[in-house]
Parts: structure tokens; sequence; C-alpha cells
């Protein structure tokens, strides 16, 4: 790589010379690419995958023919029918066989993009486009630069750090420490060569790229002219504890959901974050060495975002557990909760701090509190850009909020089981089952822990909808 070697980098010994030096490695990579991949131009027309020269000769062919019919003198007329039907039955056939073919093809192909995600590329590319709606704000109309701060205002609150009861103030006092290294503190080994070509061949190369413009086939390209040298970068950072404030920048789209009657709410979108490639990588291989100590010591009662267990394992668990209460001659009652707005109010210092309680290696503790620093969302929408400081809560797009999500409700789902209480949680999505002979004990029990639980939210400022 251009003015970038693998010996200067381990040279490298301050947070900035590290910083300065991605800064050239993103900027070699942006005009490499830009030199050498010629840029795309915009296409109205949209490619139909089985359409081949051939049948465009036939199409031709057979257009000609179908002229010539209302040229064709009377004694010909016959003779000139019969052939344009022949080329056109002929025309039909192959692109009823091409159409076949085509379909097959799409079925059995084998890569990283599934069937539904092929398909859901299909019907993005021929739906029809929609033009961002202004905003309506306690029944005032916003313009599209207020749109757009109302969009990121609501979807990337921020933390509030007044008026925080004693147990809040607590918890971010005890975060603060998560990078004071303890006398029990292990530090994790370096990242290998096998992590970083896993995480970056996991990317599918027609995702969207981040701010920087570059996809994963680009990126994995120029990561393979000389692997080395970006593993000593992300090392680095392992090192020094530094995620690079280039990959903390997400911008985010507002996505219409389906089925909504009214597009003037911020309520109706889905904000989707677009993240660099490059930091994804890092953080796909921070987040694979937080998982090896994470996932060992997580509740078995958590069914989301963990491997070899889906929806399917949770739903048998629960008949199960209310068969063998009927078996038993109790009652029982199923109470579901769901956390308003989950993932954008995850709260990072209650995340730092579980970190500290599982023993988590003091390095990686000290790369995801970086990860956690100075974030930033570049929110578009209506032809409008807003840019704020992320505080708190996971980007949907990144990597890590799914183990972070299940590492914040653990302590939960432990509590709730000492107090003897059934649960399951599917990601943000929790059930109970209280049981018994007597309906009055059930009652208490479920009182009891109902107050239990929003107790515990409001220590994490989590909030059950209603």
């Amino acid at each position: 790589m251009k003015n970038i070697s693998k010996k200067e980098i381990t040279e490298l010994n301050s947070k900035e010379k590290l910083k300065t030096t991605i800064n050239t490695y993103i900027q070699c990579v942006k005009e490499a690419s830009d030199s050498n991949i010629p840029k795309i131009k915009t296409r109205n027309k949209i490619a139909i995958p089985w359409w081949t020269e051939e049948l465009n000769k036939l199409k031709k062919e057979m257009t000609v023919k179908k002229r010539r019919i209302s040229y064709a003198a009377s004694r010909r007329r016959r003779y000139v029918v019969e052939q344009y039907l022949e080329i056109k039955n002929k025309y039909e056939e192959e692109v009823a066989q091409a159409q076949i073919n085509s379909w097959k093809k799409f079925c059995s192909k084998q890569d990283r993009e599934s069937l539904w995600d092929g398909i859901y590329r299909v019907i993005r590319k021929t739906s029809k486009k929609h033009e961002d709606v202004l905003l309506i704000r306690e029944g005032k109309s916003l313009d599209a630069k207020e749109s757009v701060k109302y969009v990121a205002e609501t979807f990337f609150p921020d933390d509030n750090l007044e008026n925080e009861i004693p147990e809040q103030y607590h918890t971010r006092m005890k975060a603060n420490k998560m990078c004071t290294q303890t006398t029990d503190d292990i530090w994790d080994v370096p990242f290998t060569a096998t992590e970083l070509q896993f995480a970056t061949s996991s990317f599918y190369p027609r995702k969207a790229p981040g701010s920087d413009g570059l996809t994963a086939d680009i990126c994995a390209a120029a990561i393979n002219v000389d692997e080395q040298i970006f593993l000593a970068l992300l090392n680095k950072c392992l090192e020094l504890s530094y995620f690079p404030d280039p990959w903390k920048e997400a911008t985010v789209l507002a996505l219409r959901k389906p089925g909504k009657t009214d597009y003037s709410l911020a309520k109706s979108y889905r904000p989707i974050g677009l993240l660099s490639v490059m930091g994804k990588i890092l953080e796909k291989m921070m987040v694979r060495r937080l998982k090896y100590y994470i996932l060992p010591k997580l509740n078995p009662r958590q069914y989301g975002f963990v491997p070899q267990r889906c929806t399917e394992d949770s739903l048998y668990d629960l008949v199960l557990h209310i068969k063998n209460n009927l078996r038993n001659k109790k009652i029982s009652i199923v109470i579901s909760l769901d956390i308003e707005e989950a993932f954008d109010s995850a709260w990072w210092p209650a995340i730092k701090n579980r970190l500290m309680e599982i023993k988590c290696p003091v390095n990686l503790r000290r790369l995801v509190n970086s990860y956690f620093t100075d974030r930033k969302v570049k929110v578009r929408h209506a032809n409008e850009v807003f840019t704020k400081n992320n505080t708190k809560g996971c980007i949907q797009g990144s990597i890590g909020g799914a183990i972070s999500w299940n590492l914040l409700l653990d302590p939960l789902l432990n509590e709730l089981e000492e107090r003897g209480v059934y649960c399951q949680a599917f990601a943000d999505d929790i059930v109970l089952i209280f049981s018994g002979h007597v309906t009055s004990d059930i009652k208490v029990n479920v009182d009891q822990t109902l107050s239990h639980i929003y107790e515990w939210g409001l220590k994490n400022k989590l909030k059950f909808a209603p």
C-alpha cells in the first residue's frame, strides 16, 4: 500500500498517528477505485435477467414481418401472415423457455444472497418509488429541514443526563471505570489473518456502502492486495483501544414501513444505517471475540440472536411448559411484554457495566468504549441532511446491535428466573408464564413481578409498550 508499511504501523504509539494512517489508507483505496473502476451511469431501464441478444434479433425479425402484412399484395397476404405467425410462435416459445431457465438458475444458485433477498431486491427495483413526504409534528406542518431534523430526533434521541435517578447515576459512574485495569483482568490476543478473511468474505458485495462509498467487493480487493497491512491496522486499533472516527458515522435512510396510511408521521418510517464496510469488518471481528466471552454466560431463556436457536425452539419450549402445567392441573397466565423502541433506547452505560461483570478482556472493553464514543448519524430525508451525535441505542444495520441488546437484557432474565417465574425472550419481546393452583396467589406474583420489571426498566432507561 502506497506510503504505508506494516513496520510503520507497528511503530505507531498514539491514537492521533493511527487516525492519520487509517485516513491515508482509506484515501488510497478511494483513489485506486476512482482511477480503475468506471462510474456506473444512471439507467432508467430495468435490466431483464433472461433477455438475450438472440431474443432481441427474433423480436426485430418478428416486428419486420408484422409490418410487411400491411404492405403485402392480396395474393401474397396469406403467405406473409403465415410467415409472421411462424416467427411469432417461435419468439414466444423462446421467451417462455428463457424465463423458465432463468428462474431455475435463480432458485438453484448458491451465494451469500438468499432466495428471498433476491426476490425483495427485484421487488425494490420494479416497485414505484415514492418521494419523501414532509412531516407533521403536533399538528404543525414542517418544511424539509424541519422534517429531517424531526426524523433524527425521533429515532436517535439524546441520552438525557438531567434528572437521572440515583440508580442511573450510579450505573453511569460505574461505566466510566470500564477502561480501568484490575489485577484479575486479562488481555485478549491480537486478531488473526483467519478472522480477517472470514469477516471480509462475509459481506455481500451488492449491499449499499457507507459514507465513504466503498462497497464490500472494493474493500475486499484492497485488503487482499496486502492483507498484513490492514490486519496490522486493526490490531493497532485493538492495542490502542481506538475505533476509527470515520467508521463511526452512519448514513441513515428513513424507509417507509409497509401498510401505513399516513407517511407524514415519523413513526411510519424505519431508519436503516449505512456504515463503512471497513468499519464493519473491524466491528464483526470485535463482536466475534465478544461472543466468545458472552454467549456461554447468557441466560438460556434468550432465543433471539443466539446461534442454533430460533422461534421454533422458543414456541416448542413454551407450549411444552404450558402442557406440563395443564397436566399438573395448574392455572397458567401468559403475559407478553414489548420494550418500546428497544434498540433505539439501548443504554450504553448499562452495556459497558455488563462487559465488566462478565470479565471481558480489558483491551476488548476499551475498544468497545471507543466504539461507543463520538458516534454520529447523518440522516437523509426530503432531499435534506441532518447530522447529530448519537449517544444511545444501536444503529439498525450495525453488527454489534444484537449482542449488545442481549447483554443488556440478560440481568432481567436472570432475576426473573431467581424469582421462580418462567420467562422467554426473543430479542426485545418477553413472555412470562405464571402458574399455580390458586388464582389469588398467582395475581400477587404477577403484580410483584411486573413491578420488579418496571423498576428494572426505569434503572436502565427503558420503557415497556402499553
